[in-house]
């Protein structure tokens, strides 16, 4: 089963092939938090996907008023927040309601795990959505009043429209902090679940992320067009059957490739063919052979572009790849050529750029310029009407 509570990971995407059931958030459950425990899209076994619900979104009157009201919710999100107050209201709503994106995800995991025979193993894929921006205050109406100015807006910052004073940056931090708190306690649901169960000893668990935020380091604003450590280093924990190898850290680095392999192998299934991904479980007492990859593939959003000056697009359209050896990490700029060189383990902060031409430097950059070949081989110029109004749906552009 494949849950998320993000709207991009549903079949129009080609991101639940596979599965046979699915169910995934609606494009304003991430703004409008309410409680049902329901989910809005649900693709069951041996059915279509709802292609007419889908379109609906990207096209008519629903797509012109997302695009009317993101704006003001990037900039202000205390406007979304009133609007969950009125429908709370109406609904006679109480509780922690403005704060989960997709309620109905851990009643419908339960369910799905209760109605599987015992003996029977399953495979699930639990997308939660908690950590990303726009943060929400909670219900309380002293808290709202105290962060009803916070502005989120990622491309006003770095298009210098406005600069966050040292008061915005600790009401962000401590709002995102309040955001991972609530998604700790929803993923100790999904566990307690499988305890109940009785499937949880023998259960392989893997938690990670996507991306990471940052607060103005180097210029920057939650999770665009950089390979900073704040964006690409992300937690990355894997729980085997028994509790197996429990406390080991990872010796090598790891990589979110690696995840699809370590599931195969766990479940028993062909390895894949490339060569550059690794179980998770090598690389807890030896070296990464091959280095780990991280790309960010600049600004190919027409939402976004159309907001950047001339000087913003030189700055932030650029496709970065950063290659990963030890405690060394090499950032190649593949617009302009050059390279950059950190010692990671001493400068987390990448303050002090150590490149020179030695021949571990030069192979960790041959390593990243192979891959942003050939992500710059097949990068489109801009991403198509309809994909770019299912992302400006849920938020990011």
């Amino acid at each position: 089963m494949s849950l998320s509570a993000n709207p991009l990971i549903e079949p129009s995407f080609g991101m639940v092939d596979g599965f046979d059931q699915v169910a995934w958030s609606g494009w304003w459950e991430p703004f409008l938090r309410t409680r049902s425990n329901d989910p809005a899209n649900v693709l069951p076994k041996s059915k279509k996907a709802p292609t007419s619900r889908i379109a609906s979104v990207r096209k008519g009157p629903i797509d012109r008023i997302i695009k009317k009201v993101r704006p003001a919710i990037i900039q202000h999100p205390y406007v979304m927040v009133v609007g969950n107050r009125i429908v709370h209201s109406l609904k006679s709503q109480t509780g922690d309601g403005t704060r989960r994106i997709a309620q109905w995800l851990e009643p419908t995991f339960d369910a799905w795990v209760r109605r599987t025979p015992a003996d029977e193993p399953i495979f699930a894929f639990v997308n939660l959505l908690d950590a990303h921006e726009p943060y929400f205050p909670g219900p309380g109406f002293s808290e709202w009043r105290k962060y009803r100015r916070t502005r989120q807006d990622p491309v006003a910052w770095m298009n210098g429209d406005w600069r966050a004073t040292k008061e915005d940056f600790e009401l962000l931090h401590e709002l995102y902090r309040e955001m991972i708190l609530g998604m700790d306690s929803r993923v100790s649901s999904l566990i307690g679940t499988l305890k109940q169960a009785g499937r949880w000893d023998n259960t392989a668990f893997i938690l990670t992320a996507d991306h990471g935020q940052a607060f103005g380091e180097h210029g920057t604003l939650f999770h665009f067009f950089r390979v900073d450590e704040q964006l690409i280093r992300i937690p990355l924990w894997l729980r085997l059957p028994f509790a197996e190898s429990r406390g080991s850290t990872a010796r090598g680095w790891a990589s979110l490739v690696d995840v699809a392999t370590e599931s195969l192998a766990l479940g028993a299934a062909p390895a894949p063919s490339q060569s550059t991904t690794y179980r998770l479980t090598e690389l807890v007492d030896r070296d990464r052979v091959t280095p780990a990859i991280a790309i960010s593939d600049g600004i190919v959003w027409g939402h976004f572009r159309s907001r950047f000056r001339p000087q913003g697009l030189e700055t932030f359209d650029r496709v970065y790849v950063a290659s990963y050896s030890g405690d060394t990490k090499v950032v190649v700029d593949m617009k302009s050529g050059t390279n950059r060189a950190y010692r990671i383990d001493r400068d987390p902060g990448e303050e002090r750029d150590v490149w020179s031409d030695s021949a571990s430097l030069n192979e960790l950059s041959s390593s990243a310029r192979l891959e942003g070949g050939g992500l710059m081989a097949t990068r489109p110029g801009e991403i198509s009407d309809d994909v770019e109004t299912r992302l400006a749906a849920w938020g990011y552009v």
